[in-house]
């Protein structure tokens, strides 16, 4: 499992605020369980950057188990996507839902490729 830097958790945290303040722009008619993952990631998130904790491992471990929690196969990102997929107005937005979930998972790769690296390779 690969440890999480802070400056890695102050992105990680962006790109979970981004992608939902979009999933509530779309307007689900049932927020996804993913939702509810993202949640507490960004929870524990804002509380280790709060409390300056220095066990890095235990908050990269956290957000490992929250992240695998969002990919559920019956209840998880591709689950909730087809229950959003009514709430997308066109294609452009099933692109952009995707795009955010590739930068959230980039983080939790055993490369070292984050939202910048993400970015470079794929534009």
């Amino acid at each position: 499992m690969k440890e999480l830097n802070k400056k890695e958790l102050i992105s990680l945290r962006k790109a979970l605020m981004d992608v939902q303040q979009f999933i509530r722009k779309i307007k689900p008619q049932r927020m996804p369980y993913c939702y509810i993952q993202f949640d507490n990631m960004l929870n524990n998130i804002e509380i280790y950057l709060y409390c300056e904790d220095t066990d890095i491992y235990l908050i990269s471990e956290i957000l490992f188990r929250d992240w695998k929690n969002a990919n559920h196969e019956l209840l998880g990102i591709s689950a909730s996507e087809w229950n959003c997929m009514k709430s997308f107005g066109d294609k452009g937005e099933v692109y952009r839902f995707w795009e955010l979930i590739a930068i959230i998972e980039a983080y939790f790769q055993e490369t070292n490729e984050t939202e910048e690296d993400f970015y470079q390779t794929y534009y």
